[in-house]
């Protein structure tokens, strides 16, 4: 058998290749996904690309989440409530302290049901174990969130390490697909996604710089 320090380091190596791969951002996540889970084991992921202006998602992908209907009620949820009323502010938070990762038994002293995301999705979904990262490369371009089955063991010491390795190598490959992207809709000098915020009504309450062009054609026609 590989020993596991061996196999950590292999991982490493291959997701800082694809890192510097030239993949754009969604198709380098469900790669880096591929490969980590040779090295940390799990039943289900999420990953999303994230503009660096307003922390927002821009492309979200999950796999090991039931079919194409369950994952669509699940987006539902995540979006409607668990994002916006927790999520956000989790993360707003591990950038603050400059935590790259957590894990939900650390971030809820092992109060799982403390965590608006475990009642609301992973419980439900027979969830118990979650690894969420940040990847950053002088901003936030993207995270992913490593799920287990309840029952099962919880992340290592050892596999958050790894994840802490890997994580800045992610960010960096996020950062330049996205600067290598042109969005003609935003005509977004650096490439960056344009993301609106809206208010419950619908109404425009904040946008990045990205989405200026965007903003003024929505003015144009009424809409904002």
């Amino acid at each position: 058998m590989m020993n596991a320090s061996i196999h950590q380091e292999r991982t490493l190596a291959e997701v800082k290749r694809l890192s510097l791969a030239g993949l754009e951002g969604p198709k380098l996540l469900r790669q880096a996904a591929e490969r980590l889970k040779l090295a940390v084991p799990f039943e289900a992921y999420c990953a999303s690309t994230v503009d660096p202006a307003s922390n927002l998602i821009t492309h979200s992908i999950a796999e090991g989440i039931g079919d194409e209907e369950e994952r669509s009620e699940v987006g539902a949820v995540f979006f409607d409530r668990v994002y916006f009323e927790e999520d956000v502010d989790q993360i707003a938070a591990m950038l603050r302290d400059g935590r790259p990762v957590q894990l939900l038994s650390e971030a809820t002293g092992g109060e799982l049901d403390h965590s608006l995301r475990y009642r609301e999705l992973l419980r439900p979904l027979g969830f118990g174990h979650e690894l969420g990262s940040l990847f950053i490369e002088g901003s936030l371009w993207g995270g992913m969130d490593l799920i287990r089955e309840a029952g099962g063991p919880d992340f290592s010491n050892e596999e958050v390490a790894l994840m802490k390795r890997v994580a800045p190598h992610v960010g960096a490959g996020l950062k330049a697909a996205a600067l290598r992207s042109r969005s003609p809709a935003s005509g977004a000098p650096d490439g960056t996604p344009g993301v609106l915020t809206l208010d419950p009504g619908g109404r425009v309450i904040s946008h990045t710089h990205s989405a200026e062009r965007l903003l003024s054609e929505l003015e144009d026609l009424g809409l904002a």
